[in-house]
């Protein structure tokens, strides 16, 4: 690697390295002006917890979206709603990876498309959950691979102080989510985040299941256009790729510099990662490489900014209407 390449750092990198010129900086300071030991530990205290949460929250709040955009998509960068309508909150209170999330975000003029978080069950039937235990968001325990497609209906996410829905979302299957969608957005993009928790079950005989059961599915929809298909686990995708080798498949990697080859190794379609772990020249090396970047993790307005900064093909954000107003400015041409 060139030492020019070595500068680029990522958003993670340059937020550690402001960290540590804050305290390096803050102990000078107290060598050259010292007082009394405790008030001086107190106040070191103080002053380097404030300067971290300062910069932390300013990071990227001087830059502005890019002039043009340079991707695989022709310009077009296609924005993706994180499970749906985008993370839990007082603003967007329908849970991830539920019907009636998917419906709100459909409902969100020019967004491109939805990401889901799909998990195997004890029948072999894929559902949409994103965490691993049922217990972290729902009034069930346990994991998904342990319970069938018709119990896990009916459990239901706890209605938040703040929901003013009816509240009651239930796990849905993937089946029936990807019909909705292909029947209200055909030409969608529907982003497959493949969820591995076997549990006790031999891991060989769940992932062949689970390969058997997305490629399924996704031919019975008729969404092979529409969906792309992630993954972090490389022996997964090597599995599906042998079902059809048509599909879209994205490995999901935390570093470009070890899944470029892997994914071009494997022939894959993309990488995905997350905005703050990758650079600009990252992702343009793996446009050079024939690979589609998706990065993810854009929770404010400012992390928005800072992905279209890296040029990617898909980003899959929590604040979908202020993406949708910052791409508008692009040429949307669309991809074959």
């Amino acid at each position: 690697m060139r030492f020019s390449e070595k500068r680029n750092f990522s958003i993670l990198e340059q937020r550690k390295l402001r960290i540590f010129y804050i305290i390096l900086v803050s102990d000078a300071l107290f060598l050259r002006f010292p007082c009394k030991p405790k008030i001086t530990m107190r106040f070191r205290y103080l002053v380097i917890s404030i300067l971290c949460i300062f910069t932390v929250f300013s990071e990227s709040s001087c830059t502005r979206t890019p002039d043009k955009i340079e991707n695989l998509r022709n310009g077009d960068v296609a924005v993706i709603g994180h499970g749906g309508p985008g993370r839990q909150s007082i603003f967007t209170y329908t849970p991830l990876d539920t019907y009636d999330g998917y419906i709100k975000a459909l409902a969100m003029d020019a967004i491109d498309g939805v990401e889901m978080d799909v998990q195997l069950s004890a029948d072999s039937t894929l559902v949409l959950y994103h965490d691993k235990f049922l217990e972290s968001r729902t009034d069930a325990e346990g994991l998904i691979i342990t319970k069938t497609a018709e119990k896990l209906a009916k459990y239901h996410y706890p209605k938040a102080w703040y929901n003013f829905d009816k509240g009651g979302q239930s796990i849905p299957q993937l089946l029936d989510i990807l019909t909705m969608l292909k029947e209200k957005m055909p030409e969608g993009t529907f982003v497959l985040d493949l969820k591995l928790y076997p549990g006790n079950m031999d891991k060989e005989i769940y992932m062949a299941l689970y390969a058997d059961a997305v490629v399924g599915t996704v031919h019975a929809t008729e969404t092979d256009s529409n969906v792309t298909i992630e993954s972090t686990d490389i022996h997964m995708l090597k599995l599906l790729k042998e079902r059809d080798p048509d599909l879209h498949y994205f490995l999901y990697t935390g570093s470009m510099e070890t899944g470029i080859p892997l994914a071009v190794e494997y022939a894959l379609y993309g990488i995905t990662i997350k905005y703050e772990n990758t650079t600009a020249l990252w992702v343009r090396r793996a446009h050079e490489n024939g690979l589609r970047v998706a990065v993810w993790g854009e929770r404010n307005n400012r992390q928005n900014t800072a992905s279209l900064q890296l040029h990617p093909d898909y980003i899959q954000t929590d604040k979908i209407r202020d993406l949708i107003k910052k791409t508008n400015k692009y040429t949307s041409n669309g991809e074959e």
